[in-house]
């Protein structure tokens, strides 16, 4: 969950740093937010069909190298059009994919407690977002933006390391 947690709410301490580095209105501050949640949002159901035929660990493999490789994308962006494009397009299909993919696995390992799992599936979500503010913040007065989202984006996208063959597809 952490690679589909960490850019949902985290990169609210970005924007100190972005106001600093792209020029935008005050009244833009949360459209990367808009950009985010809608391809997740839109897409979905395509993502559920994806999870279906190709089996939740290569689409959520996939969704976690999506999130993590629009956090490094966004370490070199040069406009705001790169950010919605990188962390919101790239970035929200990628935890969308993940989020989807963990929700199903949940209904279907936990049948007699379904909404105890999908709860805390969204309780795990929220809970590492806030707990990840805290890395992100110290990287960012360590490190600068570019390499705070680099590093955290390398975080992410090697998270499928991790994913080895066996029941949990089933």
């Amino acid at each position: 969950m952490y690679v589909n947690l960490l850019p949902t709410i985290c990169l609210g301490a970005f924007y100190p740093t972005f106001d600093g580095e792209i020029t935008r209105t005050a009244g833009r501050n949360s459209d990367h937010l808009f950009a985010f949640n809608h391809p997740s949002d839109i897409f979905s159901p395509l993502q559920g069909k994806l999870i279906d035929r190709f089996g939740p660990r290569v689409v959520i493999t996939i969704g976690t190298l999506m999130a993590g490789i629009s956090w490094m994308l966004v370490s070199r962006l040069d406009s705001l059009f790169e950010l919605y494009l990188y962390y919101g397009v790239v970035g929200g299909l990628g935890t969308g994919i993940v989020y989807i993919g963990v929700v199903g696995l949940m209904v279907r390992w936990f049948p007699e407690k379904r909404g105890f799992a999908t709860g805390m599936v969204a309780a795990g979500y929220g809970m590492g977002a806030i707990l990840t503010t805290f890395p992100v913040t110290a990287s960012l007065a360590t490190s600068g933006l570019e390499q705070t989202f680099w590093q955290f984006g390398i975080m992410m996208a090697s998270v499928w390391l991790y994913c080895k063959p066996g029941a949990a597809d089933a």
